[in-house]
């Protein structure tokens, strides 16, 4: 998948990418809820756009499409944020375009982890080099059930 740095690389929707986008969204309260196929981390699977993936479309996350196309254009390396926490979430509302820092600075901010762990220093673990945060007891979940 080709990253989409700049606003040039999102493409203009066509009527059939719309539809099928809008097949896939559930709106029940203020979150457009994604209930197309979900990445294992639990963000929306990228999509193709205005071209099937066979003839040589680029794919694209959805929550990146609806921000861009309702809301403004994502600066160049520049992330989507969801300010909901809510990793389903489409609502361009919902979300603010920010660096990679600035969203990775939110997420340490954030009280609970994706399942509900208390986050505090003596619970969290930073890997040396990448810096990457994470939750002790998912990393000891997760090593139990390998």
């Amino acid at each position: 998948m080709k990253k989409d740095a700049s606003p040039l690389a999102l493409p203009a929707p066509d009527e059939k990418t719309l539809r099928r986008m809008w097949a896939k969204i559930k709106i029940p309260d203020g979150c457009w809820i994604w209930t197309g196929t979900l990445r294992d981390v639990g963000y929306p699977q990228s999509i193709s756009v205005n071209e099937s993936r066979r003839k040589g479309g680029n794919l694209y996350r959805p929550q990146r499409l609806m921000f861009h196309w309702l809301k403004y254009a994502i600066p160049p390396n520049f992330t989507v944020d969801h300010l909901c926490k809510n990793r389903t979430c489409v609502n361009p509302d919902h979300m603010e375009a920010v660096t990679h820092q600035e969203n990775v600075s939110r997420a340490h901010k954030k009280p609970y982890c994706k399942r509900g762990h208390k986050q505090t220093p003596e619970n969290r673990y930073t890997a040396p080099g990448s810096g990457r945060s994470r939750c002790k007891l998912c990393v000891r979940r997760k090593s139990q059930k390998s």
